[in-house]
C-alpha cells in the first residue's frame, strides 16, 4: 500500500578463516615424495561460521573445499639442496566465499658435512723439528713426530738436504707460480674440496717442471 513501511535486512556471510604457519622439512623428505598435498593440509585448518570446520579436499555435496591451490609434487621432489618454496592455501565455503593464505615451506639439507680438522700448513726445518712446540717446534701429537714412518721420511729429507742429494728437483717460473696459486684458490688446500685435487696439481705442475 502507499506509504507502507518495509524493513530490509542484509545478512553477512563472511569467508572462511585459515590457520596455517610456515613449515619445515628435510631434503630427504622432499626428494622422497613425503610432502604431499595431504601432508601440507594436515598442518593447516579452515573454519567457517556457517559451515564449521572445512575438511581438506573437494566436497561437492556440501559445496565447500580446502586445498593447496599451487601444489605440484615435482616442485618438492626436484630439490637438489636446501631452499624454500611458497604455497597458497585456498578455502571455499558452501556460499562460494573464498579465502587464500600463503605460507613458506622450507627445505633443510641435513646431510652431514665432511669434518675437516682445523690445522695449519707450515714448512718443517731440522732446526725447529727438534725444538719444543713453545719455541716453534711441532706439537707432540704431530704425525711428523708421533708416527715412525713419517718421522723416518722427514729425517731422510733432512739428510738429503745436508748432502745435497734431493730425490727430485723442480723449477717453476713466475707465471707457473701464479697458475699454481690460482689452482689452490679454486680447489682448496690438498683434497679439501675434491678427492683428486692433489693428483691433478701434481700432473699439471710438478710432472712437466721436474728437473
Amino acid at each position: 500500500q502507499d506509504m507502507a513501511v518495509a524493513n530490509m535486512y542484509r545478512v553477512w556471510d563472511y569467508g572462511p578463516l585459515i590457520e596455517a604457519y610456515d613449515l619445515y622439512y628435510t631434503l630427504e623428505q622432499a626428494q622422497s615424495g613425503y610432502i604431499t598435498e595431504e601432508e601440507l593440509l594436515s598442518h593447516a585448518k579452515a573454519t567457517d561460521e556457517e559451515d564449521g570446520e572445512i575438511p581438506g579436499g573437494d566436497h561437492a555435496e556440501q559445496g565447500n573445499s580446502f586445498r593447496v591451490m599451487t601444489y605440484q609434487a615435482e616442485d618438492f621432489m626436484g630439490f637438489a639442496h636446501g631452499g624454500s618454496i611458497t604455497e597458497t592455501y585456498l578455502a571455499t565455503d558452501s556460499a562460494g566465499n573464498q579465502t587464500k593464505l600463503q605460507i613458506t615451506v622450507n627445505i633443510a639439507d641435513t646431510t652431514p658435512t665432511k669434518d675437516l680438522t682445523v690445522g695449519s700448513t707450515r714448512f718443517i726445518s731440522e732446526k725447529y723439528y727438534n725444538l719444543p712446540y713453545e719455541q716453534g717446534g711441532l706439537e707432540d701429537d704431530s704425525l711428523w713426530k708421533a708416527d715412525p714412518e713419517y718421522a723416518a721420511e722427514l729425517q731422510q729429507a733432512f739428510s738429503n738436504l745436508q748432502s745435497d742429494t734431493p730425490v727430485a728437483s723442480y723449477k717453476f717460473d713466475h707465471n707457473t707460480i701464479l697458475e699454481m696459486q690460482e689452482f689452490v684458490k679454486n680447489n682448496g688446500v690438498g683434497n679439501s674440496k675434491s678427492e683428486d685435487a692433489l693428483s691433478r696439481f701434481y700432473n699439471q705442475f710438478l710432472v712437466p717442471n721436474r728437473q
